[in-house]
């Protein structure tokens, strides 16, 4: 009995818990102690207003970015900075650089904490990006345009266009993350200036969005304005041009089919709609031209459009200013 009890474990015991084996509900090791078990950990974000950025392009362009408030990275635990990955690399460099704080944890409490999403072994803990609200854009001239932020003193920022003339992209009823997303990174990457978003009735620039965007959430100029057809109607009236996508005609408007469109003459401003509904009426009403993809042949009866992410992305891309 005494050898039942004490130590060191009998033989017989020894031989089931080699290797560390489980033995009923308790693990043992080799020498016949009992294995602590660790206390599972969890990744959460516990500070109020803050989020969990995941994956290598937005965890980078967030640490050089600087908008949010960063307040810690989450790496494998298995992670010895090791050089055969450069990219997790060179994030964590930026990290240290920054004196932010770096855990390793379990992969799989990285993968509960994103949801199961492709989390490419980096996590960064950060305060919620909230884009500034705009209350007016200012006509073009001399190679830049101001806007007005909202706020006590309304301050007026300058912007130069990235091309030709100034673009803009505004989002009316955008309420998918992953279509938000898609919209920011397409027009950063064909050269609009800014994505414009109501201030409700659509998605904020969340963890989905920055990482749907492969970063580019973290670097475009995102704005958001309390009154979307006021702004709109304001600009029309500094000089600009209104351009709504639409997915075909309608008693309200006629759309030119987007290989039709002749090069833009005026700064612009595309309004993409929501792929349920399209551009609000109201919206609509101070549109200077609808443009609208046509489908290459005959389509089943439940498909009717494009996802609003695509249909941004080929518009985007065959709009031309005069000129380009």
């Amino acid at each position: 009995m005494r050898m039942l009890w004490g130590s060191p474990v009998p033989g017989i015991l020894r031989r089931l818990c080699a290797g560390g084996r489980w033995l009923g509900q308790q693990r043992w090791n080799t020498d016949g102690s009992w294995v602590r078990r660790r206390k599972p950990v969890r990744i959460v974000a516990d500070l109020a207003g803050s989020d969990l950025l995941y994956g290598l392009q937005p965890v980078e362009a967030a640490l050089r970015q600087r908008r949010r408030e960063l307040y810690g990275l989450y790496v494998p635990r298995d992670y010895d900075g090791d050089l055969g990955r450069d990219r997790l690399e060179r994030v964590v460099n930026l990290a240290r650089m920054q004196d932010l704080p770096i855990a390793r944890v379990p992969t799989r409490a990285m993968t509960e904490a994103v949801n199961g999403q492709p989390h490419q072994g980096v996590i960064l803990k950060t305060s919620r990006y909230d884009p500034p609200r705009i209350t007016r854009i200012w006509n073009f001239a001399d190679g830049k345009y101001e806007v007005t932020f909202q706020g006590a003193d309304a301050t007026r920022v300058v912007h130069h266009p990235r091309r030709g003339l100034p673009l803009w992209v505004a989002l009316d009823r955008i309420q998918d993350a992953r279509n938000l997303g898609s919209i920011i990174r397409s027009a950063l990457f064909f050269g609009a200036d800014a994505v414009l978003t109501p201030h409700e009735g659509v998605c904020g620039v969340m963890s989905v969005v920055s990482k749907v965007s492969c970063g580019a959430a973290e670097c475009a100029n995102v704005y958001r304005t309390a009154n979307m057809p006021l702004l709109l109607d304001k600009t029309r009236k500094q000089g600009w041009s209104i351009v709504c996508a639409t997915s075909g005609d309608s008693p309200m408007y006629k759309a030119v089919p987007i290989g039709q469109v002749p090069p833009l003459t005026r700064p612009t401003i595309l309004v993409i709609g929501s792929e349920e509904s399209g551009v609000s009426d109201e919206i609509a009403r101070l549109s200077d031209m609808n443009v609208q993809i046509p489908p290459c042949g005959e389509l089943p009866p439940f498909v009717d459009s494009l996802n609003a992410g695509v249909a941004a992305g080929i518009l985007l891309a065959s709009l031309r200013f005069e000129g380009e």
